[in-house]
């Protein structure tokens, strides 16, 4: 990411603010991941994501329920990094840029961290995920334990 513009750091700090994730997901037998992700309806957007940081994966899924309306919803695309190595780059290089993900980018980046340490599931992740989860968004409802925590 040495080679990115702070206009490029400022375009992909933005979209992880608007439109984008920072989660922490549990997985088999307590161990824990964490993942980027931008969904949006407009593929330029995810297309020039992957363009401009050159890692992560792109996806497509029609959603399966309807608008109020009865037409179909539209085509959702996603741009999806995992933080353990690229990830974990991409957000110390744009940290410096975020605002409104700015703590919770914090945190992944300690979960991270620990991790690597082999803290993989010690008290200190448990208080990172107890942390992401008393940030979330009140509209999302109160995260229950081994369900993912979206931020």
């Amino acid at each position: 990411f040495k080679g990115m513009t702070d206009a490029a750091k400022g375009y992909v700090a933005g979209m992880l603010d608007g439109e984008g994730h920072l989660y922490i997901r549990g997985e088999y037998e307590g161990a824990c991941y964490s993942r980027i992700r931008v969904r949006i309806t407009d593929e330029c957007v995810v297309l020039h994501l992957k363009k401009l940081t050159g890692i992560g994966t792109l996806t497509s899924h029609m959603p399966k329920n309807r608008r109020k309306d009865g037409n179909a919803k539209r085509r959702v695309y996603e741009w999806t990094i995992g933080t353990r190595c690229e990830g974990k780059d991409l957000l110390t290089t744009i940290l410096p840029y975020l605002v409104l993900k700015r703590r919770r980018a914090e945190l992944i980046l300690q979960f991270e961290s620990l991790k690597s340490q082999g803290i993989g599931n010690g008290t200190e992740v448990r208080d990172i995920i107890a942390m992401i989860a008393a940030e979330s968004s009140p509209f999302r409802g109160t995260p229950r334990a081994g369900v993912r925590v979206q931020v």
